[in-house]
Formats: structure tokens, sequence, C-alpha cells
């Protein structure tokens, strides 16, 4: 072999040498770019974590917690039953001629709250001082109610309403 193809080729290798370190080289800046990016996204989520601890989120929990325990006592509230005392206007006699029977079941019945009330029962006829049994029909919140009020001499001796849900089989 001749010095000057040794030279060449040894020349040749380093040129070759050269673009394989120079190629690698830019797959090795890219390779370290990518990762400076895995490592802001790290940043940045480590920046996320602080801030949402930042907003108070313990206030917010103990502020639904609040909101829990309202509302069980609201259910708690709504759960018992709701029976208003059986308060019967005292009339006199003069009175009680002037209002008829299903006057005074009706004015009762609106006074307690109860909305849609028709009597089943009928009332042409009757002795205004015996007791009567007038059965009634109506709704209380939006739920039906059926049963019936002892009625003598312009006073309501009994009442027995009973939501219709709790009366079917």
């Amino acid at each position: 072999m001749t010095p000057l193809l040794q030279f060449s080729l040894t020349f040749v290798t380093l040129i070759v040498l050269a673009i394989i370190l120079y190629t690698r080289l830019g797959r090795y800046e890219r390779y370290l770019k990518d990762l400076e990016g895995i490592s802001e996204l790290n940043e940045r989520l480590r920046e996320l974590c602080n801030g949402l601890q930042s907003l108070g989120t313990k206030r917010i929990e103990t502020q639904v917690a609040d909101l829990q325990v309202v509302l069980m006592e609201i259910r708690d509230l709504l759960a018992r039953p709701q029976e208003a005392p059986l308060e019967v206007p005292v009339m006199g006699a003069s009175t009680a001629l002037e209002t008829s029977l299903p006057q005074l079941v009706l004015g009762r019945l609106t006074q307690l709250g109860y909305e849609r009330i028709s009597i089943v029962s009928d009332l042409e006829g009757v002795d205004p001082h015996s007791a009567v049994r007038v059965v009634v029909e109506a709704s209380r919140g939006g739920m039906p109610v059926k049963g019936s009020l002892v009625v003598r001499g312009g006073e309501i001796l009994e009442m027995d309403l009973k939501s219709s849900y709790t009366t079917f089989p």
C-alpha cells in the first residue's frame, strides 16, 4: 500500500466517523429536549398541586360537611309525622244553626291545610243536633287523603283522616 492510499483511507474513515458522531449528537440533543419537556411537565404539575392546596379545599370540605348535617336535619324533620292539634272552635247555639254542616266541615279542613275537599256523604235531611259521620276526600301537600269526621251540634267531635297510600293493602 502506498502512503497516499493509506492517508486517503484514514481521512475517509475520519470523515465517516465525524458524520456518524454528528448524527448521533443530533439525536442525543433531541432526546435531551424531550427530557427537558418532561421535566417542565413535572414542574407544572407541582405548581398545579400547590395551587390546588392554596385554593383552600379544606374550607370547601367543611362547608360540604356542614351542608350534609343540615340536610340530614331537614330529612329528619320531614320524616316526623306532622299532625296539627285538633282545635275545635266552641260555637254557641246561634252560630251552629247559622253555619250549615258542609260549611263547617269545609271550613275546618281548609283551616288545617287540606285542599280539593269533597264531601262523599249525603247530608240532606240530616239532623244537625245528632252525631253525624261525614265521609270526605281531600288532598294535603299534593297527597290524597280519605277519612271521616264526626259532627254533632255544630262541633267536630272526631277526625279520622289518613293518606291514601297508608290505606292501600
